[in-house]
């Protein structure tokens, strides 16, 4: 029932129980990560190398500007 449920509002069972981790991501993003999901490993480690890569840049900038 909570599975249909979950499906039918396109969000995830986690999403749709509360759950804190969950509860603040955006769906669009929680949907954005199902489909890396889909994708070979190849592509998915490119994919995370280049997010992990503006990740740590951005966090740079930030102690940069203190």
């Amino acid at each position: 029932m909570t599975t249909k449920l979950a499906d039918a509002l396109s969000i995830s069972v986690d999403f749709l129980l509360g759950r804190e981790r969950f509860r603040e991501y955006d769906k669009d993003a929680i949907l954005r990560l199902e489909g890396l999901q889909k994708l070979d490993e190849e592509t998915r480690h490119k994919i995370f190398d280049i997010i992990d890569t503006y990740r740590r840049d951005a966090k740079a900038r930030t102690a940069n500007s203190l």
